[in-house]
């Protein structure tokens, strides 16, 4: 079976809206295990002020799905923004060292 790592980087809503929609594919077609990364400008796409319908929608297949969500911590220092102020995450993590376990595991890495 595969495992995949989704880093979502990218300030563009219909990117984070499209990685969001494979991991939960790959996830539902199979995937062994399927989790994101929000890091960067990405890491904005996570908080209260950013928050609608639909991805909320998307975040609740998340967690339905079993997806791991991490949020970097570097990438919410630089950007100013606290853990309260995440709709969702499960962990804080430094997103390059994430990436690095990861990828020593033998996660596929799909960079949005």
């Amino acid at each position: 079976m595969v495992k995949f790592l989704i880093v979502l980087k990218s300030s563009d809503h219909l990117d984070i809206k499209t990685g969001l929609n494979i991991a939960i594919n790959l996830k539902i077609n199979g995937a062994e295990d399927v989790k994101v990364l929000y890091l960067g400008p990405a890491i904005s796409f996570l908080t209260k002020k950013l928050e609608n319908e639909q991805f909320n929608e998307q975040i609740n297949k998340i967690k339905n799905n079993n997806i791991k969500l991490y949020a970097c911590q570097k990438s919410m220092e630089n950007y100013g923004i606290s853990k309260d102020n995440l709709i969702y995450v499960d962990e804080v993590n430094i997103g390059s060292k994430l990436m690095l376990d990861y990828s020593e595991k033998e996660y596929k890495i799909l960079i949005f």
